[in-house]
């Protein structure tokens, strides 16, 4: 028997609420005198973090009456009697997040407070989430929201969630990586819609914002888009700071850095001002609001303004255009791969960053190759394919190398149209595209399937020191 132990001598219910009950209990200490213990009966709860596939985790914000305000929580319940808290578990998720999950994983309990209450928190790590319909309990009120696991982590340091279950919770998974590591190998996560409503939000949006822009332009063209952009601001103040809906906000990141380089241009006619512009309003985006997709856009900004720039200084580099285009493909690949580095493991929001960087990056390298190869202003002969395939492949090395599918997607309108311009040649007129993409989709397909041992025979080939710096092999 421990030395510390009280024992329970008699007891009675101060208070017997709904679920709650207040107990004082008269104690033999220690020592062998009595004394008196006031505390809270709870009949005990469970709490889930919910792990989406690409690492984010999905959170509830939800008034608390004793506190006076709202608060953000994982989702959480009390247990029914004689529920086992797996169970009660499944049925809080349900419930409340309207999601069931494939995988379920016990990290332990809390003692939620431990002084005066016997409350017990079952804590569990939800996986392989499927959307169903919530159902809220009568008198239930909360928003789901979801965000990065490490802007979660961002939450508990900066004091935004400050509830002790849900910090004990967050701070659990990330001491062990492992929980949320999913089984699914080589995968280049890229959330864009959680369900019709991102679809339905997006047209709204886009209806609004184009009624605007046209209303303004009835002033002044320059109104119009200033207009839009103003809108789009506004909207992501909801839609995306509060709601983190991913693919509403990219097209409103679109639409205003869009909005202010067409203002830009419409007011001072000049591409140097419109661009320099573009790039300090996706700068302020990305401190307010942190879509991924931003840094992408306000790379876009910078090499037009860094083209502007040059011409206005050197009239005759308009004859450099495909040289200074691929200088900034490589520049902007660099910058993608630092963001990527950074986070080898694809578990933070610097993995999309460098996803969109990637996006951008590869029509900036093929372009201006293709342009001087002739593919656009002239018959594509075998050996032109030839390259242009020997190009891909290269592209394709890389994308293996890197784990980035992104650059060879975007890059593959270039080899659609080289060979289907090539089949043309050749008297395959009406079935030049679909017989270019049927070969293409089906060779794209075959890597798809095999990418796994594709990427492990191209890593095994590079030197130690830089497989290291790679994403793994997962």
């Amino acid at each position: 028997m421990s030395r510390l132990k009280e024992e329970k001598v008699s007891g009675s219910v101060v208070y017997a609420g709904d679920f709650l009950e207040v107990r004082k209990d008269v104690v033999r200490l220690p020592d062998g005198s009595q004394g008196t213990r006031e505390y809270i009966h709870h009949p005990g709860a469970v709490l889930i973090v919910p792990l989406f596939d690409d690492g984010r985790v999905l959170l509830e914000r939800q008034y608390r009456y004793p506190q006076g305000r709202e608060f953000i929580e994982v989702p959480a319940g009390k247990r029914d009697a004689g529920e086992a808290p797996l169970e009660t578990a499944k049925r809080e998720l349900l419930e409340e997040t309207g999601y069931v999950a494939a995988e379920w994983i016990h990290i332990g309990l809390y003692s939620t407070a431990i002084a005066y209450s016997d409350e017990g928190i079952e804590m569990y790590v939800a996986r392989g989430l499927e959307k169903r319909e919530a159902k809220l309990d009568a008198g239930e009120f909360l928003e789901v929201f979801d965000v990065p696991l490490e802007e979660a982590h961002e939450m508990v340091r900066d004091g935004r969630i400050t509830d002790g279950k849900t910090i004990a919770a967050l701070l659990w998974v990330k001491s062990f990586p492992q929980i949320r590591q999913t089984p699914a190998v080589d995968e280049e996560h890229f959330r864009l819609v959680t369900g019709f409503n991102d679809i339905f939000v997006v047209i709204a949006c886009v209806l609004l914002l184009l009624a605007l822009k046209w209303i303004g332009e009835e002033a002044a063209p320059w109104l119009g888009t200033l207009a839009l952009a103003g809108a789009a601001w506004l909207l992501a103040e909801f839609f995306t700071r509060k709601r983190r809906m991913a693919l509403p906000s990219i097209v409103l990141l679109l639409a205003f850095v869009g909005g202010i380089f067409k203002t830009g241009v419409s007011a001072f006619d000049s591409l140097l001002i419109a661009s320099a512009v573009a790039a300090a309003a996706a700068r302020l985006h990305w401190l307010r609001f942190r879509v991924p997709i931003t840094v992408a856009a306000g790379a876009a900004a910078v090499v037009a303004c860094a083209y502007a720039l040059l011409l206005k200084a050197i009239p005759a580099a308009i004859d450099w255009t495909a040289g200074i285009l691929l200088v900034s493909g490589v520049a902007v690949f660099a910058v993608a791969m630092r963001w990527d580095l950074s986070d080898t493991q694809r578990q933070t929001r610097r993995s999309d960053v460098a996803f969109w960087l990637h996006l951008l990056a590869a029509p900036l390298l093929v372009h201006p190759v293709f342009t001087t190869l002739g593919v656009f202003n002239a018959e594509v002969g075998l050996a032109k394919a030839l390259v242009v395939v020997a190009l891909y492949i290269g592209l394709a090395l890389v994308s293996l190398a890197i784990d980035r599918r992104a650059l060879m997607v975007s890059a593959l309108v270039y080899v659609l149209y080289a060979f289907t311009a090539l089949l043309k040649q050749y008297g395959v007129v009406s079935l030049g595209f679909a017989t270019t993409a049927l070969a293409i989709g089906a060779a794209l397909l075959l890597l798809s399937a095999f990418w796994h041992p594709s990427r492990s025979f191209v890593l095994r080939r590079l030197p130690a020191s830089m497989r290291e710096r790679l994403a793994p092999l997962r």
